[in-house]
């Protein structure tokens, strides 16, 4: 019984709630990351919810309207600080600039030359990222 109250106690200990604060925060960072990918062609939509208890974020995309929804859990099994916060940021948008090659590996029928130029899509957009 104490092992338990004190694995509960730890539990309840180890979950950082995300403020409103950190929430625009991590909006700035998701929408600065898009738009320095040039992913500014997508809606995209980042609202607080649970999606998966196993994430900080979820990102869901449908490609053929060009809308992406990432949640973000209301609860962190980490203290949200800068960095983390950035780095889960910088995860989602890397999951829509992905979600095209995703696709593709889903489909039953794909032509050599569709994963040639989504990845060429994904090359350049790093390129003009970090290069220019």
């Amino acid at each position: 019984m104490l092992t338990s109250r004190l694995t509960a106690r730890a539990t309840r200990l180890n979950k950082h709630k995300i403020t409103r604060k950190i929430f625009r925060c991590f909006c700035e960072r998701v929408h600065f990351y898009a738009t320095n990918l040039s992913l500014r062609g997508w809606e995209l939509e980042v609202v607080i919810g649970e999606e998966s208890t196993e994430n900080r974020a979820t990102c869901m995309t449908s490609l053929d309207d060009k809308y992406c929804k990432i949640t973000v859990d209301p609860v962190w099994d980490c203290e949200p600080i800068d960095d983390i916060i950035n780095k889960a940021a910088f995860h989602e948008v890397l999951e829509l600039l992905l979600a095209p090659i995703v696709a593709l590996g889903k489909e039953r029928f794909v032509t050599e030359r569709q994963f040639s130029e989504a990845g060429h899509a994904v090359i350049m957009r790093l390129q003009n990222m970090l290069l220019d």
